[in-house]
C-alpha cells in the first residue's frame, strides 16, 4: 500500500477546504478533494495532533471541511491561499 504522508494530506485539505469555504475560489475538482478526505480517513489515527482538533474522522467520511471557522484555519495555510 502507497501512503501518502499524512501531514501533507491535512495541508492539502486545509488549503482546499478555506479555498473552498472561505474564498469560494476552489482550484481542485470536488474528485479530487474527495480523494484527499479518504486518504486521511484511511490514516485517521496518524493526523498530526496540531491538526487533530479540525480533522476529525466524521468530517473525512462526509469529505467536507465544512465545519472549519475561519479562526481555525493555520496562518500558513492561509498566508499560502492569498499569495
Amino acid at each position: 500500500m502507497n501512503v501518502i504522508n499524512i501531514e501533507k494530506l491535512c495541508e492539502s485539505y486545509l488549503e482546499h477546504s478555506y479555498r473552498y469555504y472561505i474564498l469560494d475560489e476552489p482550484i481542485i475538482p470536488d474528485s479530487y478533494y474527495d480523494c484527499i478526505c479518504a486518504d486521511i480517513f484511511a490514516q485517521i489515527d496518524d493526523v498530526p495532533n496540531k491538526y487533530s482538533s479540525i480533522i476529525d474522522v466524521d468530517a473525512m467520511n462526509a469529505t467536507t471541511g465544512f465545519h472549519i471557522r475561519l479562526h481555525e484555519y493555520p496562518d500558513d495555510i492561509k498566508a499560502k491561499c492569498h499569495e
